[in-house]
């Protein structure tokens, strides 16, 4: 079972569930009925209260105002489902295989999670997003290093292979085919205090007994894709880029075979690849979003379908030691005397 969730765990996942009540809302999920027209406050309290009068009640259940004014969370959830998808016991949610059966389920999964229910008290949902890995749920990285090999001089050498492109194939979010793609770092300062505020992937190096050698992409050499950044061992994947600031490409293309140097005597330990996003979908204060989402209908990208998928992202995949977010990763053992 594990132990208790931490109270702000528990407000994200409270967050998660307004912003899914927020998207039927809007969405105008009703049970046989596609036509999209969004609910009045009245209407909904109305249906799921009874009483035309408790606007303010539903009101906060799908509150997405921040921490200032949080959402609440339902005490029962089967009214809500009803109105929105005819489900009137809990017994007949997993059965269930009427009009948007998976995002009735989902709302359910996030309604229990938000009052203290671990995931795996939940039954699984068939596109719901567990805590493994990012290519599971979109193929934007592909991410190949050789086996590293002896040098005359005790170092190691490798090849890194980087392809960084849209996922055209993803599964749908809140019912709409998105595309997703990796935006482009651009021509953005580097250092410490701007780190956390830049987006676009970064490409890092990590190991305990070795160390980029000079003539890398790591250290000093210049690469029309790569920029510098406020860490040792990483670099910052600035492109290529198509016509929508996506990468779409080889960012490594014709750079240097990679080399490690030892750090001391006795090197052996491994040597781990990342590829790492920071703010994968805010865009708070000015800040750009590290996706590109848009739709293959060709319709807006509303903030509540942001919104979403900001908080099953960000409750679902590994970060780095910086709090990134992990896109891609590979660990090779380097082989030594230790």
């Amino acid at each position: 079972m594990g132990r208790p969730p931490h109270s702000r765990l528990l407000m994200d996942k409270i967050g998660l569930l307004a912003c899914l009540i927020n998207v039927a809302l809007i969405e105008g999920h009703r049970p046989n009925d596609n036509s999209g027209r969004p609910w009045s406050e009245a209407e909904f309290a109305k249906s799921v209260l009874n009483d035309v009068s408790r606007t303010k009640d539903v009101k906060g259940w799908s509150n997405r105002n921040g921490a200032a004014n949080p959402p609440n969370r339902p005490a029962n959830i089967i009214p809500l489902l009803r109105a929105f998808y005819g489900i009137s016991r809990v017994e007949d949610i997993l059965g269930f295989d009427g009009l948007r059966a998976d995002e009735m389920r989902e709302m359910y999964r996030a309604w229990r999670v938000a009052g203290g229910a671990f995931d795996d008290d939940v039954p699984p949902l068939p596109h719901t997003i567990e805590a493994r890995s990012f290519s599971k749920v979109a193929n934007i990285v592909d991410l190949m290093v050789s086996q590293p090999t002896a040098t005359n001089d005790g170092g190691r050498r490798m090849n890194i292979t980087l392809r960084i492109h849209p996922d055209t194939e993803c599964s749908p979010i809140s019912g709409h085919a998105i595309d997703i793609g990796v935006a482009g770092a651009g021509t953005r300062s580097a250092g410490p205090e701007a780190e956390a505020l830049h987006v676009g992937p970064l490409l890092s190096v990590k190991a305990d007994d070795w160390q980029p050698k000079v003539d890398t992409i790591f250290v000093n050499v210049q690469h029309p894709n790569v920029g510098s950044t406020g860490r040792s061992g990483a670099v910052r994947i600035l492109g290529p880029t198509d016509k929508l600031g996506r990468i779409d490409g080889h960012p490594l293309r014709d750079a240097p075979e990679f080399e490690m140097e030892p750090i001391n005597e006795n090197a052996a330990g491994a040597i781990k690849f990342q590829v790492s996003i920071a703010n994968p979908w805010r865009s708070e204060h000015g800040i750009e979003t590290g996706f590109v989402l848009t739709r293959r209908d060709g319709g807006p990208i509303s903030p509540v379908k942001q919104a979403v998928v900001d908080a099953l992202f960000n409750a679902a995949f590994p970060r780095d030691d910086y709090g990134r977010l992990l896109i891609a990763e590979k660990t090779l053992k380097a082989g030594g005397v230790k």
